[in-house]
């Protein structure tokens, strides 16, 4: 729309406003219940919900009255701000100021809500349904609501918290807030009763507006029914979609959106009256507009209220100015524009009625009308500015007004400058260059700008900044010749750069504000040149020096951060040092409030971790000692409080002096035990101790777990989770940041199973028969537990179940799981990888019905959802040049990088391709891996995604454990290609490889091949060789048919023998009718492993089989004389025939192994699974959580969901 973010608000006081409010008694912990929506994260009271029938699958369920969203039944223990005790003091300010909110009838619902009663305000969510927002100060277990840390933005960005006497400097209280009427009762009611309590300033008038409409429904990305702006704007322009939004848009009721009524505003009132009137006045030969202004231009008002116009005079231009003001002050923008558009309307009627005549200087009656029309369009023009800045702009300059003359000098007219300089049209072309992404946009765009000498010098300025510094890096990065020339503009960056800092008042290219710091920042930082920044912002310009004293901490943190890139450490120690002597003296001179102290051992606790990295460059003895003395500075001989993030403070800092002990954490343990985040804040701590220490330690921990049975989440055996805390960890066993001790048990039983099936190489179910059900008592604990959360909002919890249950091969179960983590786009990125990798090889067809799915939908999600998000990118990045965001770009720029070059699109991309062969489909429509994209591929899988309770040098176990089948990595796409991507598409025809935008001859690629590939799955590790001889052969008799060589490429006369194994090994695992084993003993039924196996082959002999067939058209049945292949080894046609029968037979071995494990499920596979999830000791555990109704309920459900996955192996075909 042409706007542009002036700045980025960070929430960075929303647990100070916390703290605050707790310090004042407002805020308390109790458990709440309430209906809760996951799409509003918010609670409802009864009276907000209401019951509805979904007609697409007859569900019964409750929605928001308000929002329309599902709401469930949530209970939850979360800390809650007194919001009843503020409903006096609300209805008190509402009846002195009865027009607070606009419209009028809004202001009566909030009074109304108000008057009913008002509820205690859950302020907290569990971490682990919301982990993205600001831990609650204090306990880590909770987030604050994301609608007290939003709220909190409004002041921050007003700089809040003042210093004394700057409390109006940042322009607090609002003039005006305006929101949408869906979020009235956090703005009208919560906001002011948060403000209250700070004892803060109220907004001094609210605008609520209604909804735009699409088919009769409010617009929601949630729901999907929503119009893309960026498209609309594209199509229709940011003025067109300005004036529309305003002229249709409503504040008192909702307005639907309608492309047909844009495009007939805009030919009908744009076009048609406002551009054709403007043509007809300023572009006729028979009348001058400069003569007419000249003639009658100066007469007086009186003149114009009589003769010919008069009527027009008085009705509309006299009018116009102080209605449309009127309108403004009312906030009622809408009339504001129909009385604009009515102007026009009745400016167009005086040249209806106008007589011709003949060419030359027309009379007096003319002379009039020809000057109200110019008046009324530069009034029209200077009005609509707030709506059409860019054609309103290009009206006044055709007519030769200036933008700036007062609405109601009539006189003044007379005096326009006829010389205006003409509109600026070679902007078109500067916007069309920077959206055709030409090489270097950024400098191009810019240059092309300070061609044609755009007004905004800043805007420019710092763009050229930005453009010269990535030119810079882009041709130090190419290496050689180019790094001179590259510094060089570095130099020049900096220049500009430095000059922006030192201007002088008032000049436009000046560095103003904190954004434009950052940015400096940001320049300086990727120049490596911190030092230089610390001198110069340790001496700013005077103008500059209000917005360093406003902004000090935020600035602060920056330096401490580019310092701490730039490795100096002095500089560095120095700024620490000094920043905790500033406070510590603060905190003395205000009588020694711990409020400050507490901040910076909490939400500024990089300061204390800068210092600490700073110690490197001092011997180790010193080091000690400079932190020995910053803790008697701070904390004294010994620490007093017993407040969390100042003793986990004290406690690091010990830590690193060497005199933490046994002690300090029993004594943390003590303290905050109640906390979920307890254990993980002391693993770090334990991990430190001696070895005996450690053993002490947990018998303490022991001890006081079975001496406070209140503790929280015990319903489990404490010595049965004891003793499986001391199998599966040597140090520390630490509970998850969801507080679910059940996850503890899950990752326990993993351990278990992993000690007793894989810790021989390449030991699975497919190469030994060997007994998983320990396993299996993880995974149905792991359903079990998502099962009985009602909310269904640990999505952590959830994605583990459902890998679990896909590493048994229960696609249907873990896709039914996978719904309920409930990603978002961003997350996309991150965690499907864990379900998607290697999907083609277990679940490569579509499921109907209750619980299907379709793993290629998925992955076509991902993939578009990943190019949806890099398209917005360039939204900001391509833009016209007035509105791009020079100092976000690099940030945008870098995003833009990691989503083009996504891992996992490129592994969603291949895992498409694999399940379209294995359907028989075509990959034609498909996308294809380019090789462009495969430079500095970028990795956003979140590794850290699942609890980890390994020691900190373990921690690769505990995605070993969840998923023993890794992520794959490029390198293992690169290996994947040469050995089956290449032979597949030469076989199928399906595109030719000489592309140079093909893999292979990426040289990205080349640089792959050699580099250490992710480790194979079992079933790729088996069929490995034979793809590697099968690709060769392949690409001998489709691309290169080598004569000269004397003998056939190793391994190819191999093939034969490689199937006749594979066959082997496949009827070997064919199941018998009956094992004769007892049920809880019975071999692996279910494992993804045994399905990979069979997808593995299947795709392996699906290719052979293929190869005869191009064997035989290509070599062996070639008309004419003998082919020059099949001349030079005429034992080619003896491999095609062993090829083409042991390819059948192994075909038909699958499909009988694939059989016999139905059979064998459906006769003894229920009774097998209830008997091994109560095998062992853990299984009669596990008796305490699931009862026997639980395990027949998963075990039917598991029953269905194998026979379903092994009934996808009958469907491929060999052809």
């Amino acid at each position: 729309m042409g706007m542009v973010h002036e700045s980025i608000t960070r929430v960075v006081r929303a647990d100070h406003v916390q703290f605050l409010l707790q310090e004042k008694g407002l805020i308390y912990e109790k458990k709440h219940e309430g209906w809760y929506s996951i799409t509003d994260e918010a609670f409802y009271p009864q009276s907000a919900v209401k019951p509805y029938l979904d007609p697409p699958t007859g569900r019964k369920l409750m929605v928001s009255i308000e929002t329309g969203s599902e709401v469930e039944w949530s209970s939850e223990t979360n800390y809650h701000f007194r919001l009843s005790v503020f409903r006096d003091k609300l209805l008190e300010f509402y009846k002195a100021n009865p027009t607070w909110i606009t419209p009028e009838h809004r202001m009566q619902e909030v009074i109304q809500a108000v008057e009913s009663g008002l509820e205690d305000l859950s302020i907290s969510r569990p971490y682990e349904r919301l982990s993205w927002g600001i831990r609650v100060p204090g306990d880590d277990t909770q987030t604050i609501y994301v609608w007290l840390d939003a709220l909190v933005n409004y002041i921050t960005k007003a700089g809040y918290p003042w210093t004394p006497g700057r409390e109006t400097a940042g322009g607090w209280p609002a003039d005006c807030h305006v929101i949408g009427k869906d979020i009235v009762r956090f703005h009208c009611v919560y906001w002011p009763a948060f403000l209250m309590a700070l004892g803060l300033p109220l907004p001094k008038k609210i605008l609520s507006h209604a909804h735009w409409t699409l088919g009769g429904s409010k617009m929601s990305k949630s729901t999907g029914r929503v119009v893309d702006p960026f498209h609309a704007i594209g199509r229709f322009g940011p003025d067109v979609m300005r004036f529309y939004m305003c002229r249709d848009g409503g504040i008192q009721n909702d307005s639907s959106y309608d492309n047909a009524h844009i495009i007939s505003l805009y030919q009908n009132f744009l076009n048609g009256q406002l551009g054709n009137l403007a043509t007809r006045v300023m572009r006729n030969k028979k009348w001058s507009v400069a003569g007419a202004v000249k003639r009658v231009g100066g007469r007086t008002l009186e003149e114009w209220a009589e003769g010919p116009g008069a009527k027009f005079w008085n009705r509309s231009l006299s009018k116009i100015t102080p209605s449309v003001e009127e309108s403004f002050e009312a906030y009622d923008p809408r009339t504001a524009v129909h009385l604009i558009c009515d102007l026009v309307h009745r400016m167009s009627k005086p040249w209806e009625k106008t007589l011709t005549f003949s060419p030359g200087e027309p009379g007096e009656e003319v002379d009039k009308i020809v000057y109200e029309t110019t008046e009324a369009l530069r009034m029209t023009g200077i009005l609509l500015q707030p709506w059409m800045p860019n054609k309103a702009s290009l009206l006044l300059d055709q007519l030769g007004a200036t933008a700036t003359m007062a609405f109601n000098s009539w006189d003044k007219l007379a005096k326009a400058q006829n010389d205006y300089p003409k509109p600026k049209f070679a902007l078109a072309v500067v916007d069309k260059a920077l959206k055709k992404q030409a090489n270097n946009p950024y400098l191009l765009a810019i240059m092309q700008q300070n061609k044609e000498a755009i007004p905004d010098k800043k805007q420019s300025h710092y763009s050229l900044i930005l453009a010269t510094q990535l030119a810079a890096e882009q041709k130090i990065s190419r290496g050689g010749p180019e790094t001179r020339m590259g510094e060089v503009q570095q130099s020049v960056a900096l220049k500009l750069m430095k000059q922006a800092f030192t201007a002088a008042p008032g000049d436009q290219i000046a560095v103003s504000n904190v954004r434009d710091l950052r940015f400096m920042a940001s320049i300086f930082g990727r120049q490596r040149r911190s030092t230089e920044l610390h001198d110069l912002w340790g001496n700013p310009p005077e103008r500059l020096q209000p917005v360093f004293d406003r902004h000090r901490q935020d600035l602060l943190m920056v330096e401490i951060k580019l310092l701490r890139e730039g490795s100096e450490w002095g500089l560095l120690e120095d700024r620490c040092t000094s920043t905790i002597a500033e406070t510590v003296e603060n905190l003395r001179l205000v009588g020694g409030s711990k409020t400050g102290f507490w901040e910076l051992s909490a939400w500024r606790w990089e300061i204390w971790d800068a210092l600490l990295a700073s110690m490197r460059h001092r011997s180790v003895l010193d080091a000690r000692q400079i932190i020995h003395s910053q803790m008697s500075l701070c904390f004294g001989d010994k620490l007093e409080a017993k407040d969390r993030p100042l003793q986990l403070t004290y406690m690091k800092l010990r830590q690193y002096t060497g005199d933490l002990t046994l002690a300090d954490c029993k004594d943390y343990f003590q303290q905050h035990s109640g906390l979920n985040s307890c254990f993980d804040d002391l693993r770090p701590f334990v991990a430190s101790l001696w070895r005996q220490e450690v053993v002490q330690f947990l018998d303490f921990l022991y001890e006081s777990l079975v001496a406070d049975t209140g503790t929280p989440n015990m319903e489990l055996n404490h010595k049965s989770i004891h003793q499986m805390f001391h199998f599966a960890l040597q140090a520390l066993i630490i509970a998850p940041d969801n507080a679910d001790l059940g996850a503890i048990v899950v990752y326990t039983l993993l351990n278990i199973h992993h000690r007793m099936i894989c810790t021989d190489d390449l030991r699975n179910p497919i190469v030994t028969k060997v007994n998983c059900r320990v396993l299996l008592q993880a995974t149905m604990l792991a359903r079990h537990l998502v099962e009985k959360d009602k909310d269904k909002q640990n999505r952590t919890f959830a994605l583990l179940a459902a890998r679990l249950h896909l590493n048994l091969g229960l696609g249907t179960v873990a896709f039914r799981l996978f719904r309920h983590t409930k990603c978002k786009e961003m997350l996309v990125d991150t965690l499907s990888p864990y379900m998607l990798s290697r999907i083609s090889q277990t679940h490569p067809f579509d499921v109907k019905g209750y619980g299907g799915f379709s793993a290629d939908d998925e992955l076509a999600k991902v993939v578009g959802t990943i190019e949806r998000m890099e398209r917005k990118t360039n939204d900001y990045l391509f833009t016209d040049t007035s509105s791009f965001l020079w100092d976000q770009a690099t940030d945008t720029r870098e995003l833009k990088r990691k989503l083009r070059s996504s891992l996992t699109k490129h592994l969603s991309v291949f895992e498409r391709r694999r399940i379209a062969r294995l359907r028989g489909e075509s990959v034609e429509s498909l996308p294809k891996l380019k090789a462009k994209e495969f430079y500095q591929v970028s990795d956003n899988v979140d590794r850290t995604i699942f609890p980890n309770f390994e020691r900190t040098d373990l921690d690769h176990r505990a995605s070993q454990y969840i998923m023993p089948t890794e992520v794959p990595n490029m390198q293992w796409i690169v290996g994947m290609y040469w050995s089956e991507e290449r032979a597949m598409k030469l076989l199928w025809g399906e595109e030719a490889v000489g592309s140079h935008d093909t893999l292979e001859h990426s040289e990205a690629v080349l640089k792959m091949k050699s580099s250490r590939n992710s480790t194979p799955s079992c079933s790729e590790h088996m069929t490995l060789d034979l793809w590697c001889a099968l690709s060769k052969l392949t690409f001998l008799i489709c691309e290169h048919p080598d004569t000269k060589s004397p003998q056939l490429p190793d391994g190819i006369l191999e093939l034969p023998n490689m199937l006749f194994t594979a066959r082997k090994i496949i009827e070997d695992h064919r199941m018998p009718g009956d094992t004769t084993l007892k049920p809880e003993d019975d071999i692996t039924m279910f494992h993804e492993n045994l399905l990979m196996s069979c997808y593995g082959w299947l795709s392996c002999i699906r290719a052979v089989h293929k190869l005869t067939e191009v064997l035989q058209e290509r070599i062996l049945k070639k008309k004419g004389p003998t082919h020059p292949l099949l001349a030079k080894f005429p034992v080619l046609k003896d491999l095609h025939t062993r090829l083409s029968e042991e390819s059948k037979v192994c075909y038909q071995a699958v499909r009988d192994m694939a059989q016999s494990y139905m059979n064998l499920i459906k006769s003894k596979g229920l009774v097998a699974i209830k008997a091994q999830v109560r095998w062992g000791y853990t299984g009669k555990d596990l008796e305490r959580i699931m009862s026997d109704d639980d395990v027949e309920y998963y075990a039917k459900e598991y029953v269905e969901s194998a026979l379903e996955a092994w009934n996808g192996v009958l469907k491929v075909k060999l052809k």
